[in-house]
């Protein structure tokens, strides 16, 4: 049972390491990435300086989120087709 364990272990600890080493790609071979970083710290920041409300840090969080998400996916599929 401990060898059991240890696979289901090890297979997380991998597929956290392709996850990371994703994201690593994202941020140094797509330029668009590094200019969406630079716009999300301006927006962090404009949200810190209005004192936007506890909904409003959940949205931005979400959207946030959501353009990285769709950077990856279309990064994703252009490396697809090329």
């Amino acid at each position: 049972m401990t060898n059991r364990n240890d696979n289901y272990i090890k297979g997380r600890v991998d597929a956290f390491k392709h996850a990371f080493n994703g994201v690593y790609i994202l941020f140094t071979e797509e330029p668009n990435s590094i200019i969406q970083a630079v716009l999300t710290i301006a927006a962090l920041l404009m949200g810190y300086f209005l004192r936007i409300s506890s909904i409003e840090w959940i949205v931005l969080s979400i959207v946030i989120g959501m353009v990285f998400a769709m950077e990856a996916i279309n990064s994703a599929i252009e490396n697809l087709a090329d």
